[in-house]
């Protein structure tokens, strides 16, 4: 019985384990091959290590700066979605469109 308490325990502690996000703005026309990043890139790193290899750019970068990328915003969308970022927003502002994505991990606390 004892056992039994101590695996529901730890099970409930897997399932109901907090979400660390991530949020990214990626703005520019959908028509250019440059488009411009925003995001806090120190705490992006530390949720998500592989984001300086899909865009070195941002490597020495401090939070909240923008960063001027040499891809289409469509490039760049196909890029973090691979990387399981997801769109949870799009707005149309002028002839820009502003994508907000969001990036999840689990986070085990024991």
């Amino acid at each position: 019985m004892r056992n039994l308490t101590k695996l529901c325990l730890l099970m409930g502690i897997t399932l109901f384990a907090p979400q660390v996000s991530a949020t990214m703005l990626v703005f520019g026309k959908h028509t250019d091959n440059t488009c411009t990043i925003r995001g806090d890139w120190r705490y992006i790193k530390q949720i998500d290590e592989s984001i300086g290899e899909v865009f070195p750019e941002i490597n020495n970068r401090d939070s909240f700066s923008l960063v001027d990328i040499r891809k289409s915003p469509t490039e760049v969308l196909d890029l973090l979605v691979r990387y399981n970022y997801k769109v949870t927003a799009a707005n149309t502002i002028g002839h820009d469109t502003l994508w907000t994505l969001q990036k999840r991990r689990e986070e085990l606390k024991n």
